[in-house]
């Protein structure tokens, strides 16, 4: 409500572009939308000669939402005001951990981060006396607070994830150095992309690639690892690797199952 109207925004060709190939890119990451975000997305496109915009409402056409998707766009907007206006939240959250247990828990919004299709609210919450991540999709009800917080000046969101792969943070498991070999097929994709900010990745001659990372080995680390299946060859540690087999045994024994 307190919000001014924006001032007019000038933007270059090559600006405007890179701001509708972002929200195509977003569409991977469901919960941006909804009918302010096509106002946006028109106005983007009347800056462009006639010549372009066939192209780019193919570029920006709208996904369209299921109520789940709609419920999970309601709730980021919630967190987000509570976040800009650093008030507390009243939550009900459904945990995954202790076999879908609800508790209710007043939280206090640090940041609110995609991760692959969903979305993590990183939040200090005052039952666990701590900074926690909650799945957006787990809360089932939110509602603000007239309370209001202030983020420690010394909360810095890459150090709170410190060496964690992915969105899962380690626990009391200790940094190791993993090295995995794949072969030329997956190699060639997984050296394309930034996993994570210590890898080191080395093309042989045969074209596989040797893959170094130094983590702490997670469950979504391990999951990430069996999506390769036979692609990738497990050379250390020695307990990653067993792990490894042990899972794939599993999974070929379930398959055989009548």
């Amino acid at each position: 409500e307190r919000t001014p109207e924006l001032p007019m925004l000038r933007l270059g060709f090559a600006e405007a572009l890179a701001l509708l190939i972002a929200v195509q890119s977003a569409k991977g990451v469901s919960g941006l939308g909804g009918p302010e975000l096509a106002s946006a997305v028109a106005r983007l496109e009347s800056l462009f000669p006639d010549e372009y915009v066939v192209m780019l409402r193919q570029l920006a056409k709208p996904v369209p939402l299921s109520s789940h998707y709609q419920q999970r766009q309601k709730m980021l907007t919630l967190l987000t005001k509570a976040h800009i206006e650093k008030r507390k939240l009243r939550i009900l959250y459904e945990t995954a951990s202790r076999n879908g247990e609800i508790s209710e828990r007043v939280v206090c919004p640090y940041a609110l981060v995609p991760y692959v299709r969903s979305w993590q609210l990183v939040a200090y919450c005052e039952k666990r006396r701590n900074v926690l991540m909650f799945k957006v999709d787990r809360i089932l009800e939110a509602v603000i607070l007239d309370s209001s917080y202030e983020i420690p000046a010394d909360f810095d969101l890459d150090q709170y994830m410190g060496n964690a792969w992915g969105m899962m943070r380690a626990g009391e498991e200790a940094i190791e150095e993993v090295v995995l070999l794949f072969d030329a097929n997956a190699g060639r994709w997984v050296a394309e992309e930034q996993w994570h900010k210590s890898q080191q990745v080395e093309q042989l001659a045969d074209g596989s690639v040797l893959f170094r990372v130094r983590i702490p080995i997670t469950p979504e680390f391990m999951n990430w690892v069996m999506y390769y299946g036979a692609k990738v060859k497990v050379l250390q540690p020695q307990h990653l690797r067993e792990k490894i087999i042990e899972e794939h045994q599993r999974a070929a024994l379930r398959n055989r199952e009548e």
